[in-house]
């Protein structure tokens, strides 16, 4: 018994005993997994962030409501005022909205009489605003004759149909359809 005693008090470990092993290991996973789980939740507040833009972006433009009510196409005498065109926008809606860009397109034959961005025209609720488009914002149509007016047009063409077409800045837009002097 005296010899099996003295082995076993004799030898000497020089392992890594189990506990530290296991705390070692366990460091290197949290280290790691903490680095992971940072980035996870950083995609995570990204993808939010975009959502929360995504969704107060899309649910504005789906609250833009408004008619185009009236369009006017100027025929007078003034020089000055040949080619204008009136337009008359009401907001029905329950939020402001912010005009950018009008376009006007000749039906029969696609010619782009008007287009005009960067208009920048707020209409409040249940307000209807006018916006004129001068004759540096038009380009008449071309017809048989030199016209210089709109009379001189629906003269020479009768009752030639033109698309609306109003955007605002959310993108939103509406469209309809005029003849000269709502004919």
């Amino acid at each position: 018994f005296m010899n099996l005693k003295k082995n076993i008090v004799t030898k000497k470990r020089r392992a890594v005993s189990q506990v530290i092993g296991a705390l070692f290991a366990l460091a290197i996973v949290a280290t790691f997994g903490s680095v992971l789980f940072i980035q996870g939740v950083q995609g995570v507040e990204n993808f939010t962030s975009f959502l929360n833009i995504f969704e107060e972006t899309e649910s504005k433009s789906a609250q833009e409501v408004f008619i185009i009510e009236h369009v006017k196409f100027n025929a007078t005498t003034d020089a000055n005022y040949d080619e204008e065109i009136d337009i008359w926008i009401r907001n029905t809606g329950k939020i402001d909205i912010i005009i950018d860009r009008i376009s006007i397109v000749k039906i029969n034959s696609q010619e782009l009489i008007v287009s005009k961005e960067g208009i920048n025209q707020n209409v409040f609720q249940k307000e209807v605003r006018q916006i004129t488009l001068s004759s540096s914002d038009v380009t008449m149509p071309i017809v048989s004759c030199t016209c210089n007016d709109w009379e001189d047009v629906f003269n020479t063409e009768g009752s030639t149909e033109y698309r609306i077409t109003v955007t605002t800045i959310r993108d939103k837009s509406v469209e309809t359809v005029a003849g000269l002097f709502n004919s």
